[in-house]
C-alpha cells in the first residue's frame, strides 16, 4: 500500500513539474521592447518601434501585426513581413529618417507610420502587438494621463495606464520584461532584455525529473536481526 502511494506521488510530482515548465515556455514570445513616439523635432519619418524575441526559438513575424491610436488600436495598423526573428534578437520598425533626433536607429523594416504614433495629452494613447488567431493583443503599452477611451490590455479589458508621464521629446518608452518606463535615452536594436531559453530534455533531466520518478521505487528495509 505504501509503495503504491509513493509511486503515485512521484508520478504526480513529475506531471506537475512538466506542466509548470510548459506554462513557463508558453508565457515567453514576441514583445514590444522600446518605442520612439515623439522624436526631437518633427515626428514624421522619425518614429520607430522595437520588437524583441524573448523566447527560446525563432519567431515568424508574418504571424503578427501592430496597431496604434488614441480611440482604439485601429487608427493605424501595420502587418509584419515574413521574417524569422531569432531568439534574443531585436527588430526595429520605422523611419526612414535616422539622425540624432531619434537615436540614430538602424531599421530592420523601413515603414513610415501613417498616421504617426500619437502624442498623448490628457487622454492616453496606446500601441499594441497582435498575433494571428488571438482575439486580444499579446503586448500593449498605454501611455498618457488617463485611459479615457478604454484602450484594452492583454486581457481584452480596459487597461491601466503603463506610463502617465512619457518623458521629453527624443526619449523612449522601454519595457524591461516586467514594467514600462518613460524618459529613457534611446537604444534602438539593443537593450537589457535577455531571451528566455526553452527547456529541452537535458534541462528537464537536470531539473530532477528523473529523481522525482525515483520516488516511486520502494526502499528496501534492512534485515531484522535474528
Amino acid at each position: 500500500m505504501r509503495a503504491s502511494l509513493t509511486r503515485f506521488l512521484g508520478r504526480a510530482l513529475a506531471a506537475v513539474a512538466l506542466a509548470l515548465l510548459s506554462g513557463a515556455q508558453s508565457a515567453s514570445g514576441l514583445v514590444i521592447s522600446e518605442v520612439m513616439f515623439n522624436p526631437a523635432g518633427a515626428d514624421d519619418g522619425r518614429e520607430w518601434i522595437e520588437l524583441f524575441n524573448d523566447s527560446g526559438s525563432a519567431i515568424d513575424l508574418s504571424n503578427y501585426s501592430l496597431g496604434w491610436g488614441g480611440a482604439d488600436y485601429t487608427v493605424g495598423t501595420l502587418a509584419l513581413p515574413s521574417v524569422m526573428l531569432g531568439s534574443g534578437a531585436h527588430y526595429v520598425i520605422g523611419g526612414p529618417i535616422s539622425d540624432a533626433s531619434n537615436g540614430s536607429p538602424s531599421y530592420d523594416l523601413v515603414a513610415n507610420f501613417a498616421p504617426d504614433l500619437e502624442n498623448p495629452f490628457i487622454a492616453a494613447d496606446g500601441i499594441a502587438l497582435f498575433q494571428d488567431g488571438s482575439p486580444n493583443p499579446i503586448h500593449v503599452i498605454i501611455y498618457g494621463l488617463f485611459n479615457l477611451n478604454g484602450l484594452v490590455d492583454e486581457t481584452g479589458n480596459p487597461g491601466a495606464v503603463d506610463v502617465q508621464f512619457p518623458g521629453a521629446a527624443g526619449t523612449t518608452l522601454v519595457w524591461n520584461g516586467a514594467t514600462w518606463s518613460g524618459g529613457n535615452a534611446p537604444t534602438p536594436g539593443a537593450g537589457s532584455l535577455i531571451a528566455v531559453p526553452e527547456a529541452g530534455p537535458a534541462t528537464l533531466t537536470l531539473l530532477g525529473l528523473a529523481g522525482l520518478a525515483g520516488l516511486g521505487k520502494p526502499r528496501r528495509r534492512p534485515p531484522r536481526d535474528a
